[in-house]
């Protein structure tokens, strides 16, 4: 791709300068291909005004490492003018900003670099790691500053489009493959006005897993681009049983306890990600000797699965939540208004989303996959009190479930369990014998029980005679109306899209 270099500001304490160059050293592998363009106030020429240079430099900046020390904590020159502006571009423009720390000090005390990812991990100081080590952790900003580029002409001539996965309100969705190396990847186009890059640069730092972001991103013709891994599973919408439902007993104590998990993450990393719903939360099944051969570059590396099925039916599932393009942080002062229809509670529609919004959406996800209906708006809700959430009606046969579902769609923001206090899925919020079956492709379903073990992929034809069985087993008489509904959906046979 024809690219300008990324401008890339570092931030450190002339005492510090036998650190500072041994990591350009590293990022120089990036300058010499013409990626990068490092700054530092050695270039200021004889004669030239250092403040304004300076200072053009942090605005001109779309990348920049700040070097950790007393050294530097404590010099006026740095706090005073280059902290404020490097604070100001990163929550207002998306300016990448990287802490490495160098030598032991207070650090961790500080509110603002504290509450940012730094290098090396865990925040060990570089002076305190064996040599081996040192070199490992000054090439990991190399990554982080190549995926900042600013295109100059075609901003999709990296990239050989497959098919439009879907227009949108504000861009399109493309499959690709690299035109390099024939890899397939998802690359997404939107409107810059309706992106935060301060968020998408603080999910660049947040180490989450289940979360398909961005692996670079980068701006033109009033356009921001995402390069994403393509995930190769089923959107949650086209797994579920219309009216009926199949998100339920150990698969949807699986997903709970999975997404549960990521928004715990995000949201302890100030990250609002403001679009969750059934299209956007995709199951990712695979048998362990597929994963097992997956090397350590691979995306589903880093992912959580949980074991289902024994022997020879023995599989992992995922579930990955994708498109975090229109995510916030809680400290942006401006947010633009978004929805998805009743997955959005009435502050994100009406003022601004907080970590409570996307507990809401949570919930309404949660009640399609078990209902197989939206839940009423929150709007109608509110002029609609008869407008109710009850998962209840022999819809899914969960008790205490039902109540923590209910409390996540409570219309009142401070009435919304917070990620990672969710409700604990114990033996009284678990269908008693069969739960359900979905749909994860054209021959493939997925029969959901109670145990783990027993949950097991089969062919639509077994599915449908395993359900016939039970509908004629007096064991299941009571699950007869619903067993009837299932037997109509798969003697149908709806694939997934």
């Amino acid at each position: 791709m024809a690219a300008s270099a990324a401008p890339v500001f570092v931030s450190y304490s002339h005492q510090d300068e036998a650190w500072k160059d041994q990591i350009v050293r590293h990022l120089r592998v990036l300058q010499l291909q013409g990626e990068l363009d490092l700054w530092g106030d050695r270039r200021i020429a004889p004669g030239e005004d250092w403040h304004d240079a300076i200072r053009q430099a942090l605005e001109s900046s779309r990348f920049a490492l700040l070097l950790v020390s007393a050294n530097s904590l404590t010099s006026e020159f740095i706090l005073d003018q280059e902290v404020p502006e490097l604070l100001r571009r990163r929550a207002t423009e998306g300016l990448r900003l990287i802490p490495v720390i160098l030598r032991p000090c207070a650090w961790r005390e500080i509110a603002w670099l504290a509450s940012i990812q730094a290098v090396p991990r865990d925040g060990r100081p570089l002076s305190t790691l064996p040599e081996h080590e040192v070199d490992a952790e000054l090439a990991a900003p190399a990554p982080a500053a190549a995926s900042i580029t600013v295109s100059e002409s075609d901003p999709l001539s990296n990239y050989e489009i497959v098919k439009v996965v879907r227009p949108g309100h504000y861009g399109r969705v493309l499959k690709c493959t690299l035109r390099e190396t024939g890899e397939t990847c998802i690359v997404k186009e939107t409107d810059a006005a309706r992106v935060s890059e301060s968020a998408l640069a603080a999910l660049a730092e947040v180490k989450c897993p289940n979360v398909a972001g961005a692996r670079r991103t980068w701006k033109a013709d009033l356009k921001v681009y995402e390069e994403l891994p393509y995930v190769g599973g089923v959107p949650l919408q086209d797994t579920i049983a219309p009216r009926i439902g199949g998100l339920s007993g150990s698969v949807l104590e699986s997903f709970h306890s999975q997404i549960d998990r990521v928004l715990e993450t995000l949201h302890a990393a100030d990250i609002v990600h403001r679009d969750i719903h059934p299209a956007n939360i995709y199951v990712v099944v695979r048998r362990p000797a597929e994963i097992a051969e997956l090397s350590q570059g691979d995306v589903e590396s880093s992912w959580v699965f949980d074991a289902f099925g024994e022997g020879d039916d023995a599989l992992l599932i995922a579930w990955v939540l994708v498109d975090t393009t229109f995510a916030m942080l809680t400290s942006d002062i401006v947010q633009d208004a978004y929805r998805h229809g009743p997955y959005t509670p009435e502050e994100q529609e009406n003022s601004a989303a907080t970590t409570a919004s996307d507990m809401y959406a949570f919930g309404a996800t949660m009640y399609y996959g078990m209902c197989g209906e939206d839940p009423p708006s929150a709007q109608n809700r509110r002029l609609n009190p008869r407008a109710t959430v009850e998962i209840r009606d022999a819809k899914h046969p969960s008790l205490e479930f039902e109540e923590y579902v209910e409390r996540l769609l409570a219309l009142s923001p401070e009435d919304r369990p917070r990620a990672g206090f969710g409700h604990r899925l114990e033996e009284s919020t678990i269908a008693p014998q069969y739960c359900g079956t979905m749909a994860l492709g054209a021959d493939e379903y997925l029969i959901v029980d109670r145990f783990p073990m027993l949950t097991r992929v089969v062919s639509r034809k077994e599915a449908l005679r395993i359900h016939q069985e039970m509908y004629r087993s007096p064991w299941y008489e009571d699950e007869r109306p619903r067993l009837a509904k299932w037997i109509e959906w798969l003697g149908l046979g709806s694939p997934p899209a």
